[in-house]
């Protein structure tokens, strides 16, 4: 009785060592957990694509507590001096610490801007509802445009407190 198979019975192949299929589900693995790590990695993130898509106008209105006031000479007016006092009201996405972000960052130019528009200004225009609505609309509009350059916030309303000519 010798180990070698009799003619009529099939030949039993010895087992083979399992380490070169290990190696192949391995690598199997790492290529399918790579292409997942590049897919995950590569797309946009969707918390910004939400910020983006959220309409401005469904948010709820914020106040900015801190009164603005500006003193300045309006055109045309040698001794005239005119007091603006100032509140508004702005709408952007929930964010933490965005007025410090956003807001306080670009306060001086908007403060800056509303001052450079106001000295354009008549004793004329600015005087009479006509005139004080005039100056809220173009309020609105330099603050939004100052505030919120890039478009991810508006301002909804500008109350006025004080409008004054000594």
């Amino acid at each position: 009785m010798s180990n070698e198979p009799e003619q009529g019975t099939p030949a039993v192949p010895e087992k083979r060592k399992r380490g070169g299929l290990v190696a192949i589900i391995l690598g199997a693995t790492l290529v399918i957990a790579g292409a997942a790590g590049v897919v995950v990695f590569t797309r946009p993130d969707s918390k910004a694509e939400a910020e983006a898509q959220v309409d401005l106008d469904t948010l709820p209105a914020r106040q900015w507590i801190e009164k603005i006031s500006v003193t300045f000479n309006p055109l045309n007016s040698k001794n005239s001096l005119c007091k603006l006092s100032f509140y508004f009201e702005y709408k952007c996405p929930p964010a933490p610490m965005v007025e410090e972000q956003v807001i306080v960052p670009n306060l001086r130019k908007a403060k800056s801007r509303i001052l450079i528009f106001l000295k354009g200004l008549t004793k004329d225009d600015i005087e009479g509802s006509h005139g004080a609505e005039h100056v809220r609309k173009q309020l609105i509009e330099l603050l939004e445009e100052s505030l919120f350059p890039d478009g991810g916030g508006l301002v909804s309303d500008v109350f006025i407190e004080e409008l004054l000519f000594t």
